[in-house]
């Protein structure tokens, strides 16, 4: 399917950006709340994650995965042996069971998909001139693309996918003599690719006919449509994953025949599933890692949102300075930068307030970081107002 592309002009006066500016600086205030709310949840529960981690490796004790011994009960245990499934993981909608833990259907639809990219040039007295180009192409989507939204018609996609990406639990799962609880299932890793072969599509034949035909195997997929090298929009494919039976290692409550999360001190649920035989200390040492990437990837998040909060916050500057093109250029640069060290400025804040209960040396030291960033934003910010005086 070949990409069709449009182009639209629109111009904007200077009483226009100005208002617009100030519109999008309110919406820069949420971001604002937004990036700090982010930042104070993210430092409270990596601190709270970091200590109920610690915790457990404290009180976790090693257990004979083939008999249940009642002094463990209500301890945190470490096992290690092969998980079976005693009952199949089964999708009902599409009729397919699985000896599996776990069984994740994947589901696509070929539809319209829109893409805009646009050019904005100053006008000398402060309007300017936009120029966007719009292309429609075909492409293949686990989500609805709403194409009623799009900027041209004649593109129409049918609706909501007939069937959703959805996974499926076995309802028993052991492990030596004790049996695994939905969250325990839930973290097992290790997916693997169900073959779409001509068996699993004769299986899906009954259900997927109803909405495509002919239905066959193709290129990993099972495809409802007439030529999978040239879907038309409205065509579908499937197809599954598996977490078969394997050896794991895992760290969970023992609660009677059950292992279940964990609860510390902190009100943290603690469950651990790792494929392989891995010792408690090394699990741990594992979930510490993944808790310290999360936080700072979330940390990256506050900082960025903050970022645009403020760039919107002096947005207006930038608008109200652009009668002169080159002026508003020089403004909305520096505007930037500002924006960009104050939002790192007060990350460190929110940051270093919240570390301060915890941890006083780190949270202390991120304080001072923070300060010395905020009078540098406020230095830029004061050049940046100057600029605009001399307009």
């Amino acid at each position: 399917m070949e990409p069709k592309s449009y182009r639209e002009t629109t111009t904007k006066s200077w009483g226009d950006k100005i208002g617009a500016a100030f519109r999008a600086a309110a919406f820069g205030l949420a971001l604002c709340a937004g990036g700090v709310t982010l930042h104070w949840w993210n430092e409270g529960r990596t601190i709270h994650r970091e200590r109920s981690l610690e915790e457990s490796n404290i009180q976790v004790v090693a257990a004979d995965v083939a008999r249940i011994d009642s002094n463990n009960e209500g301890r945190i245990v470490h096992l290690t042996g092969r998980f079976e499934v005693l009952k199949e993981a089964v999708d009902p909608e599409l009729g397919f069971g699985l000896s599996a833990a776990r069984l994740k259907r994947s589901v696509e639809m070929f539809q319209w998909d829109e893409k805009k990219r646009s050019e904005t040039e100053e006008q000398i007295g402060g309007g300017s001139v936009k120029e966007t180009d719009y292309s429609y192409r075909g492409v293949w989507s686990s989500r609805e693309i709403n194409s009623s939204k799009f900027q041209k018609s004649g593109y129409v996609n049918p609706g909501p996918l007939p069937f959703p990406t959805a996974t499926f639990d076995s309802s028993n799962v052991k492990l030596g003599a004790f049996t695994l609880s939905h969250a325990a299932v839930a973290s097992l890793p290790g997916w693997e690719a169900v073959p779409s072969d001509e068996q699993l599509a004769n299986l899906l034949t009954p259900v997927l006919s109803r909405v495509r035909t002919p239905v066959q195997p193709a290129g990993g997929w099972i495809f409802a449509g007439r030529d999978p090298v040239s879907p038309r929009v409205g065509d579908i494919r499937i197809r599954y994953e598996a977490i078969l039976p394997k050896e794991i290692s895992i760290l969970a409550k023992q609660s009677g025949e059950t292992l279940v999360p964990h609860i510390t001190s902190k009100q943290n649920e603690v469950i651990l599933v790792a494929s392989g035989a891995k010792s408690a200390f090394e699990m741990i040492s594992d979930a510490q890692k993944q808790n310290k990437t999360l936080a700072w990837g979330l940390r990256g998040g506050g900082v960025l949102l903050l970022y645009l909060g403020i760039r919107l916050l002096l947005g207006p500057l930038a608008a109200l300075t652009s009668v002169v093109p080159f002026l508003g250029r020089a403004v909305g640069l520096t505007s930037g930068l500002a924006a960009f060290v104050l939002a790192l400025g007060i990350s460190l804040m929110v940051m270093g307030i919240s570390w301060l209960a915890h941890r006083p040396i780190i949270g202390l030291s991120t304080l001072t970081g923070a300060i010395l960033l905020t009078f540098s934003a406020g230095a830029m910010r004061g050049k940046t107002s100057s600029a605009s005086r001399t307009k």
